[in-house]
């Protein structure tokens, strides 16, 4: 089954603060889980005893909507495990693409926690989607860092942020969409040490605006397991930083800091019904952007094998791809993986040094039957023997 519909995704916020933007963005995946492009969560079997996986019917408006909670473990090198708890209602106005509105609440291993809710709304015969989020976490994670003098160590730090973005979409085809987008994120940081880099200081108390541009090509097949077509994403941002440093003493009002991102992903289904599905991901963002919302590898491309916060840059580029198959007929899947990228503060000096090479393999459990939703499973290991494990949904890309 076809699951494209529209989408609504903020990518210009990236790195620790894509953790918010994944959890409004998780709010608005239960809200949409059916069938909504950009969702991550369609049907959840065992919930209640049931499985929820006929969200979209042919009836339409609020009132012949659907209601679907989801619990979702999950693990990364950043947040360690946890569990996300969903719930949403899903709707269709009349002559568009599915609707929604959610709320998600998230708790990891390392005592970070936050929440999110939103809403997207397909209206106008689908030519229009109105996205809202809003997020809030408390994230406890380590950052390498260096100073004059001493050892390269782990940087322990505890970010709180709040997030809230609105974005508004046109589709001028079936294939072809601009996306305009509003987003305030305000970030706090506490060092969970006394010997803090002077260049970290300045991102201590960060209250930025950001205006984004998006253009998408989609003609993939289907959104959450696509085996044909492209997709090809630039998305372009503008930054101002209005808040104010050491309580108001100093201020960042001049603070300003740009970034782009062009992605390209392919997908070929081969005769044995098995996919092949390679992408590249090019980011440039100013040397004044904070580091959590500058580029990576893993941070801005999703390449498993490096945690998102251990090489950020202001430049990174990097290419992955996947094997996908299944075991016969049943649920069961597997994927073979793997990647090389590289990162630098200029685009000529860009090395793997800040990133390299990793391999992996993983396994996929489909949820339901009816939509091509897998539970993820993954292992990685990079160049230099580091392993870590990674669950989710989705594919991860």
């Amino acid at each position: 089954m076809n699951s494209r519909s529209g989408s609504v995704s903020w990518e210009h916020v990236t790195g620790m603060s894509c953790v918010l933007r994944n959890l409004a963005f998780l709010a608005l995946a239960c809200a949409a889980a059916a069938t909504a492009a950009r969702a991550q969560v369609t049907s959840i079997t065992g919930v209640g005893g049931s499985e929820v996986s006929d969200a979209v019917s042919t009836e339409t408006g609020a009132r012949a909507g659907s209601f679907i909670v989801a619990p979702i473990p999950f693990s990364n090198p950043v947040l360690e495990s946890g569990l996300t708890l969903g719930a949403g209602y899903l709707f269709t106005v009349s002559g568009s693409r599915p609707s929604g509105f959610g709320a998600a609440k998230m708790k990891s291993g390392n005592g970070s926690e936050g929440y999110g809710a939103g809403g997207v709304v397909n209206f106008a015969d689908g030519r229009w989607t109105l996205g809202l989020v809003y997020g809030n976490a408390d994230l406890n994670y380590d950052l390498p860092a260096t100073l004059p003098g001493v050892r390269s160590f782990r940087l322990p730090l505890d970010q709180s942020a709040k997030l809230a973005a609105l974005e508004l979409g046109y589709n001028f085809s079936p294939s072809f969409s601009v996306t305009g987008s509003l987003t305030h994120l305000d970030s706090t940081i506490a060092f969970n040490t006394a010997t803090v880099p002077a260049a970290l200081l300045q991102d201590t108390n960060v209250e930025v605006g950001i205006f984004g541009l998006r253009f998408q090509w989609d003609t993939r097949d289907d959104t959450f397991y696509p085996t044909t077509g492209d997709l090809t994403k630039l998305s372009l941002s503008h930054a101002r930083d209005t808040g104010t440093l050491f309580g108001g003493k100093v201020t960042t009002q001049d603070r300003q800091y740009s970034k782009a991102i062009l992605s390209a992903a392919s997908y070929w289904s081969l005769e044995n019904d098995a996919v092949i599905a390679v992408r590249g991901v090019v980011c440039g963002a100013s040397a004044s952007a904070p580091f959590f919302d500058a580029c990576g590898v893993g941070a801005v491309d999703g390449m498993r094998g490096f945690p998102a916060t251990d090489n950020i840059r202001d430049y990174s580029a990097s290419i992955q791809a996947e094997y996908r198959d299944r075991f016969g007929q049943s649920r069961f899947g597997y994927v073979l993986f793997g990647g090389y990228g590289v990162g630098g503060n200029d685009p000529s000096n860009m090395s793997d040094s800040a990133g390299g090479a990793a391999v992996g393999t993983g396994l996929r459990f489909r949820l339901s039957r009816k939509f091509a939703l897998d539970y993820a499973l993954d292992f990685a290991v990079n160049d230099e023997g580091q392993q870590y494990v990674y669950v989710y949904l989705g594919q991860r890309f």
